[in-house]
């Protein structure tokens, strides 16, 4: 699909040969939220779970974030880095994927890669449909391997069902999913809820495979069948902190000049590194056919933030 958005971003074009991304996972998620205290601040975090608004916590895991607040701790005047504290290194961060030239039923063309939950990923329409396994936690997730440390990404998305799901950029990710792998999941995104009532996009974390929203989310209105552009950017404060930043708005509008959601985070493990980028796709219930609702993406930039 023609890239429909202005963007100031420089973008680069891909090629690459396509591969089968159909996969069925069926394994049990390990439910135990018990987090690595030494790695994060646990007073930067807030309790929450995916669920819908018809579901109880149970249903899903929750993740072990003991306090609430939606108050940012950061500067984010500019959210700028300050080039005295810039690590640099990690500078293997453009990318672009537009699905365009892509036949309907194809799957995600190369370098995209399968990390975990994935029922079907294939291309409808010249843009990339996901659907997750539904399982304990029922998460589809597509990556592309980077080494990109100041991440300034956005994609644009359309929900299918108004009542389940959730779309999730993920930035530094390392490739791995949840705790079904080894080593397991670990990165940072901006998360946009269509399951809450009202709807809502925070900033989250996944730290040693369990995903862990940071200081609540935010409200923002949200609806099924309507193009959604989202944006994330994450800057590295200093040695011990990085900013991340979220915005969401509907794609026939301009851009938001302000962020939408805006958290500090020093959890060890995340500071200073490069890592990848992926596409998630939530789902908290089954859908016609068994798996979850059908999530679009489209016309995803990548480049490094400045």
């Amino acid at each position: 699909m023609v890239f429909r958005l202005a963007e100031s971003l420089a973008t680069i074009g891909l090629a690459g040969a396509l591969f089968g991304c159909t996969v069925s996972i069926n394994s049990d998620e390990d439910t135990d939220t018990d987090t690595d205290a030494g790695s994060a601040d646990s007073a930067e975090t807030t309790n929450d779970s995916r669920t819908s608004g018809n579901d109880t916590a149970s249903s899903n895991p929750t993740t072990n974030d003991p306090t609430t607040g939606n108050t940012s701790q950061a500067d984010t005047s500019t959210g700028e880095l300050d080039p005295a504290t810039d690590g640099g290194g990690h500078d293997d961060c453009e990318f672009s994927e537009d699905f365009e030239g892509l036949a309907d039923g194809d799957p995600w063309p190369s370098p995209w890669e399968v990390e975990g939950g994935v029922a079907v990923a294939d291309v409808q329409g010249g843009e990339g449909r996901l659907q997750a396994t539904i399982q304990g936690y029922s998460l589809a997730r597509m990556g592309v391997h980077l080494d990109c440390e100041e991440l300034d990404a956005s994609v644009t998305f359309r929900f299918s069902d108004g009542n389940t799901q959730g779309a999730g950029l993920y930035g530094r990710t390392n490739g791995g999913y949840l705790r079904e792998t080894d080593p397991p999941g670990e990165g940072y995104a901006a998360f946009s809820e269509l399951f809450r009532n009202p709807g809502a996009i925070g900033a989250w974390r996944e730290v040693a495979g369990e995903e862990q929203l940071i200081q609540g989310s935010e409200d923002v209105p949200l609806q099924a069948n309507v193009d959604y552009r989202m944006r994330l950017r994450v800057t590295q404060i200093d040695a011990a902190n990085s900013l991340v930043q979220g915005k969401i708005w509907r794609l026939e509008d301009s851009e938001p000049t302000e962020w939408t959601v805006e958290r500090m985070d020093n959890t060890a493990s995340l500071q200073g590194v490069g890592g990848g980028i992926a596409l998630d796709a939530w789902s908290s219930d089954p859908v016609d056919g068994g798996a979850g609702a059908d999530l679009f993406f489209d016309d995803l930039v990548v480049t490094r933030a400045r």
